[in-house]
């Protein structure tokens, strides 16, 4: 009964760190484009500045 205890405690955290790990790319996905709208509001700041 211990031993089935310990591989589904085993189990279960393989799980989070699976789940974990995709959050972060989710995350890493999500922040791409708003990276990429800030860079080019700085841009056209920066541009308009110029101009």
């Amino acid at each position: 009964m211990d031993q089935v205890f310990k591989q589904l405690s085993a189990e279960i955290k393989r799980i989070n760190q699976k789940l974990t790990f995709r959050t972060i790319l989710t995350n890493l996905y999500a922040s791409v484009p708003t990276g990429i709208v800030v860079v080019a509001l700085m841009w056209l700041l920066n541009y308009f500045d110029l101009w």
